[in-house]
C-alpha cells in the first residue's frame, strides 16, 4: 500500500493554488522538485488537482527548454514525467505525461521516435537530396513542434476545466423522474451531474457520509453547495446546494448502506482512475457500496473524465490503496492507538456496470 502520512482531505485546493503561484516564480527544475515533494508527502492529491498541476508544470518545463530535436524534447518530458509520476498512485499524472509525449510525436509527424537523446538530432539531419538542412530550417522546425506541443497542453487545461460540465450534460439520460439514487463522497463531478439532472427531474438522493475522510464534504455539498478549500476554482464554491435545487437529500451513515440499497434504483460513484480492464480506483468505502449494489442487482454508474482513463493494468490491486492520516489527533483516550485509514481502494470490473465520460 502506498502510504502518505500527511494526507488530509481538506487541503488540495490551497496546495494547488500555492503550487501554481510557486510555478510562476521559480525555474523549471525547482518546480519539478516542488511538485515531486508535494506528491511524495500526499499534500496534493485527487486526480483533477494532480492533472492540473502536472499540465502546468509541463508547460513550464517545455517553455524553458530549448531542444535540438524531437527526440531531445521527448527525453526531457520523460525525465520530468518519471519524477512526478513516481510511486504516488496518481494515475492522472501519468496520463498527462503520455498526452504530452503523444503531442510531440504527432507534431513531428512520426509515431516512433528513438528513445535516446540526440540520436536523431535535426542539426545533423539530411534532406531528400542528401544535403544537410540549414540551421535556420532546423530551428524553425523544432520551434514549430515545441509551440504545437504547448498549444496541445493548453487545450488539455481547457479540457480539464470543462470535463465536469461535459459529463453533467449526460445526466438526464441516466437519472429519471422519481428515482432514488445512492452516491458516495463529495466529488464536484457528481455534484454538477446531480444539479444538471435536477433541472428537469425530481429525484431522491441517498448521500453516504464517508466517515472519516468525506463526511464534512458530503454535508457541505448537500446543504451548502460548496466543498471546502477549493481555492483554485472559486466558481465551484458557489454551486447551488442540492437541496436548494429541489433534490431530496438523505444523508445516511456508512453502516446503513446495505439496508438502504434495496430502495435505490442505481448507484452513482465518482472515480479517481479507470483501468484498461474496467477496474476503478475510488474513495475508500466505495468498494463496500459497489458490492452491496451487486448483491441487490442495483446498477453502478461511474463518472470519469477522459484524463482519468489509464492504459495501465492493475496487476497488484492491493498496491492501489493509499493510506492517509488516521484523523484521530486530539481524540481523548486515543493518543496511543495506532489506526489505518485508507483513502482510496480498488473496485473490480464486475462491480461496475457503466462508465460515463466527457467524450
Amino acid at each position: 500500500m502506498a502510504k502518505h502520512e500527511g494526507v488530509t482531505a481538506s487541503r488540495p485546493g490551497s496546495e494547488l493554488s500555492g503550487f501554481l503561484k510557486y510555478l510562476r516564480q521559480h525555474e523549471a527544475e525547482e518546480n519539478v522538485d516542488r511538485l515531486e515533494e508535494l506528491f511524495g508527502r500526499g499534500q496534493l492529491h485527487g486526480s483533477r488537482q494532480c492533472a492540473i498541476a502536472a499540465s502546468n508544470l509541463l508547460v513550464n518545463v517545455i517553455s524553458e527548454y530549448h531542444p535540438k530535436s524531437p527526440s531531445d524534447l521527448l527525453e526531457r518530458i520523460r525525465t520530468a514525467g518519471r519524477r512526478i509520476s513516481g510511486d504516488f498512485n496518481e494515475f492522472a499524472v501519468g496520463n498527462v505525461v503520455r498526452r504530452a509525449l503523444g503531442l510531440v510525436r504527432e507534431a513531428s509527424g512520426t509515431a516512433d521516435l528513438p528513445e535516446t537523446n540526440g540520436s536523431t538530432s535535426l542539426d545533423n539531419s539530411t534532406n531528400l537530396n542528401g544535403t544537410a538542412d540549414t540551421p535556420s530550417q532546423d530551428d524553425t522546425a523544432i520551434s514549430s513542434i515545441k509551440e504545437d506541443v504547448l498549444d496541445g497542453l493548453r487545450e488539455l487545461l481547457d479540457e480539464l476545466d470543462q470535463a465536469d460540465k461535459q459529463i453533467s450534460e449526460y445526466a438526464p439520460e441516466h437519472i429519471h423522474a422519481h428515482e432514488t439514487i445512492l452516491t458516495y463522497g463529495c466529488s464536484l463531478t457528481a455534484q454538477k451531474f446531480f444539479l444538471t439532472a435536477a433541472k428537469t427531474r425530481k429525484f431522491t438522493l441517498f448521500q453516504v457520509e464517508g466517515y472519516p475522510n468525506e463526511h464534512e464534504g458530503s454535508h457541505d455539498v448537500s446543504v451548502k453547495g460548496a466543498k471546502r478549500n477549493r481555492a483554485e476554482t472559486a466558481r465551484d464554491d458557489r454551486l447551488k446546494p442540492l437541496t436548494a435545487a429541489g433534490v431530496t437529500v438523505v444523508i445516511v451513515p456508512d453502516s446503513a448502506v446495505f439496508a438502504l440499497m434495496a430502495r435505490a434504483s442505481k448507484v452513482v460513484l465518482p472515480s479517481q482512475a479507470v483501468f484498461a480492464n474496467g477496474g476503478v480506483v475510488a474513495a475508500a468505502g466505495a468498494r463496500a457500496i459497489a458490492r452491496a449494489a451487486r448483491f441487490h442487482r442495483t446498477p453502478v454508474v461511474v463518472l470519469s473524465a477522459i484524463y482519468r482513463l489509464t492504459p495501465e493494468y492493475p496487476w497488484e490491486p492491493d498496491h492501489l490503496v493509499k493510506v492517509g492520516s488516521p484523523n484521530l489527533n486530539g481524540e481523548e483516550g486515543l493518543e496511543e492507538v495506532r489506526t489505518v485509514n485508507p483513502i482510496t481502494e480498488y473496485l473490480e470490473p464486475a462491480c461496475v456496470d457503466l462508465v460515463v465520460t466527457n467524450v
